[in-house]
């Protein structure tokens, strides 16, 4: 007698063990599909909430960005308004002296109103064979004791662009007698204002108080008459000068940040190319200056 099982036993036994082995597996097949499911659904609504999050940070900074730039336009269009208002007192006076200058510009409370402005000026347009004459009538002017007005740099130039006067003195008074027509930059916004008729903002420069923040100067200019619509030759011949404003950069952000949007980084560049050299200003702290 054989001790082997019988043929069928073996046969049953192998069967059972199969399903079984089947049925366990399938069953962990479904339990693993499962946790996959559930893992892609996890990932798709992480996905779609860091979409969501991604769109609602670039919708808030796309609305601050702007709010940003409106207030800049505001606030160098408030320094427009306070340099067209200051036309009056030379229209209203043959020749303004530094007495009716200091007093005008006290009345603004610049400080206070026009934050970011760090000094409002005038400057007289001296044209070839008048420096002599506008020395003297500078050193007549005895309604406020102050030095003798020197022109500098020194040296023979077909014209000269003369800071005549600046308010508040104490911290502008190195701008005394600056000839601005010698420097590039700041002639050739000079010109562009007095050749437009209109409010005109110089590229970047450097403060010359020598401390290495940008910042820019905004014209105005003054003609000897009421010109309406003249050429730019007319305005040429009719120039008498110009009244500017001078500002830091760095200053006048720091007033039209505001609390709303404080978190908002930003970088301000003078151009359309950003670049070390162009940069004004920065949120983390890189400053600006002028002249």
């Amino acid at each position: 007698m054989s001790d082997s099982p019988p043929a069928a036993l073996v046969d049953g036994l192998s069967s059972r063990w199969s399903r079984a082995v089947i049925r366990v597996l399938s069953i962990r097949g479904i339990i693993w599909l499962a946790l996959a499911l559930a893992l892609l659904t996890t990932l798709l609504a992480c996905l779609q909430a860091w979409r969501w999050q991604r769109d609602r940070q670039r919708t808030m900074f796309q609305a601050d960005a702007k709010v940003l730039r409106n207030a800049l336009l505001e606030r160098l269009g408030l320094y427009a308004q306070v340099l067209q208002g200051s036309r009056g007192l030379f229209a209203a006076s043959e020749e303004v002296n530094a007495a009716e200058f200091h007093a005008d510009m006290a009345s603004l409370n610049l400080g206070e109103n026009y934050p970011g402005i760090f000094g409002l000026g005038y400057i007289e347009m001296v044209k070839n064979g008048q420096r002599d004459l506008f020395l003297q009538k500078v050193a007549a002017d005895r309604s406020l004791s102050r030095d003798p007005l020197q022109i500098w740099p020194t040296g023979e130039r077909s014209d000269y662009m003369v800071v005549r006067f600046v308010e508040p003195l104490a911290t502008n008074r190195v701008a005394l007698g600056y000839d601005i027509g010698s420097e590039p930059v700041r002639r050739l916004g000079a010109i562009e204002s007095a050749d437009s008729g209109l409010p005109t903002l110089t590229p970047r420069i450097e403060l010359l108080q020598g401390t290495g923040k940008s910042g820019a100067l905004l014209f105005q200019p003054l003609y000897s008459q009421t010109i309406g619509a003249a050429s730019p030759e007319d305005r040429e011949n009719r120039l008498s000068g110009w009244v500017y404003a001078a500002f830091f950069v760095e200053r006048m952000m720091a007033g039209v940040r505001g609390p709303g949007n404080k978190w908002l980084e930003y970088e301000i560049f003078d151009g359309t190319e950003p670049s070390a050299e162009k940069l004004l200003c920065s949120s983390k702290g890189a400053g600006g200056s002028l002249a």
